[in-house]
């Protein structure tokens, strides 16, 4: 049996991935919080009650990404740096999600466009360096396309489909409890 090795188109993605990484992380300190980067890195650092509670009303957004920025600040501080990279981490998933959907929509060509797309977009850069929830939102749309796509080719008796729909409702729910819609 011969051993896999990675296509030409692989390792394209692999760059797009890199380039996504690099553009996002140019800079990424360089400008202080903004107003709603301000409130949000205060807002997190609010007794876990009261923040729960302040969801409801002080800040109404779903609970995850607020709760995946308080456990990140706790481990890695409270710089403009670590405040805005969980974000840019989202950004560079992007890159080889649409590749992956490119790739199982119609060819690897399409998803390597996609993924170059994704690297250099200046609206999705912006949400890179931004410390708000925007990018895991992307991130998740994303992952639940590619699951929609897979779950649209299963067919009756896939040993997969169990896997798939549960891909798919999981990715969802991220998305759901990252941002209203």
């Amino acid at each position: 049996q011969a051993a896999w090795r990675p296509s030409r188109e692989s390792w394209l993605a692999v760059g797009a991935t890199l380039l996504a990484f690099a553009l996002g992380s140019f800079r990424l300190g360089s400008m202080g919080l903004r107003g709603d980067e301000a409130f949000l890195f205060l807002f997190c650092r609010w007794p876990l009650a009261e923040m729960i509670a302040g969801l409801r009303s002080v800040d109404p957004h779903p609970p995850l990404y607020h709760l995946l920025l308080r456990g990140w600040m706790s481990c890695l501080g409270d710089s403009e740096i670590a405040l805005r990279f969980p974000s840019l981490l989202a950004h560079t998933l992007l890159a080889p999600l649409a590749y992956a959907i490119g790739r199982r929509w119609q060819t690897a060509r399409t998803g390597l466009w996609g993924a170059a797309l994704v690297a250099v977009s200046p609206f999705l850069l912006w949400q890179a360096q931004d410390a708000r929830m925007y990018a895991l939102l992307a991130a998740w749309s994303l992952a639940c396309l590619w699951y929609a796509l897979r779950v649209l080719a299963i067919r009756v008796g896939d040993p997969d489909r169990p896997g798939v729909y549960a891909g798919y409702v999981l990715t969802a729910a991220g998305a759901l409890l990252t941002h209203y819609y």
